[in-house]
């Protein structure tokens, strides 16, 4: 595991780290190291302010999964440096995260419109509907307004006004 760890990010964790530097000021926290564990780590990562903690599944050979280790190395600034002071301001701790980690990426590798185009749609997507069963304030009451949306649609494309004339 060592040496497939060492031949994955040997070399570009500097560059991850000089990059979010550039963007969001000085490392901090002095050294920065991973950890791989074993394959039974639930999580893709896990950081604290000096180690992160990796699965071994992040070691694919062709550094397609670096974006994971982008988004821990982010946490050193969104998250460690600067913290959400209760779990209900979890956001604050994430959302500066992901952006910082996309920043990075699109510095270091460019964007492709493809990425792009899936990722965003799914997230600002679930970051709606979330906000809307949040207006409801009653998750039996939107869990309803849902079965009624699939019925009412079912079968037919729709455009977004279909849907928000609906739930209006």
């Amino acid at each position: 595991m060592i040496d497939a760890a060492k031949e994955e990010y040997n070399g570009v964790i500097e560059e991850f780290l000089a990059t979010g530097e550039k963007l969001f000021g000085p490392y901090v926290w002095g050294r920065y190291d991973l950890l791989f564990m074993p394959p039974s780590f639930p999580f893709g990562g896990m950081e604290n302010p000096c180690l992160t903690f990796v699965t071994p599944c992040l070691l694919a050979g062709d550094r397609s999964l670096a974006d994971v280790i982008i988004h821990e190395i982010s946490h050193s600034w969104f998250g460690n440096l600067v913290t959400n002071a209760n779990w209900g301001e979890f956001w604050l701790n994430e959302g500066f995260t992901m952006y910082a980690q996309r920043r990075i990426s699109t510095i270091l590798f460019g964007v492709d419109p493809d990425d792009t185009y899936n990722e965003t749609p799914y997230e600002k997507g679930f970051c709606f509907v979330s906000y809307l069963a949040h207006l409801v304030g009653d998750q039996d009451q939107f869990d309803s307004f849902l079965k009624a949306y699939v019925h009412e649609f079912k079968f037919r494309s729709i455009l977004a006004d279909d849907f928000l004339d609906f739930y209006l």
